[in-house]
Parts: C-alpha cells; sequence; structure tokens
C-alpha cells in the first residue's frame, strides 16, 4: 500500500515572525502569535487537531491561548 504523500505533516513553519504555518501538504491552517494571544486562521479539519496540539505543546502554549478562530 502507498502512502499519500500529501498527508505528511507540516507542524510549525514560522513562515514570517510570528506566523505559523500548520497542518498537511494538502491542508494547511496558520497560527498568529501576538505577544500571549493566538488566532487561528482556517483552521484545517478536524482531524488536525492533533497537529496544533503538538505545536502548542512544542511552543510551551495551551489551546486556551487562542482566542479567535478565522475560517
Amino acid at each position: 500500500m502507498r502512502r499519500n504523500p500529501f498527508a505528511k505533516a507540516r507542524i510549525g513553519s514560522e513562515i514570517l515572525p510570528g506566523i505559523h504555518l500548520l497542518g498537511s501538504h494538502r491542508v494547511n491552517f496558520f497560527v498568529l502569535e501576538e505577544g500571549k494571544s493566538l488566532t487561528l486562521v482556517d483552521c484545517g479539519f478536524d482531524g488536525h487537531r492533533h497537529y496544533l496540539q503538538a505545536w502548542l505543546d512544542k511552543k510551551g502554549r495551551k489551546l486556551s491561548d487562542i482566542e479567535a478562530v478565522l475560517l
């Protein structure tokens, strides 16, 4: 069985200061970091929560740090 190359995770590439690209190679979402506040932009699919949680853990952040979600 072949693996889907688009299912490979993107965990927290900082593409500009305070702007982080997460998700997979097919579906992206972004986290904007401003001080203690986080904003999710186009927050991916339900199955992408583990990508977000891995990034939060890596950054020492919590889900409660997210103050806004833009769809």
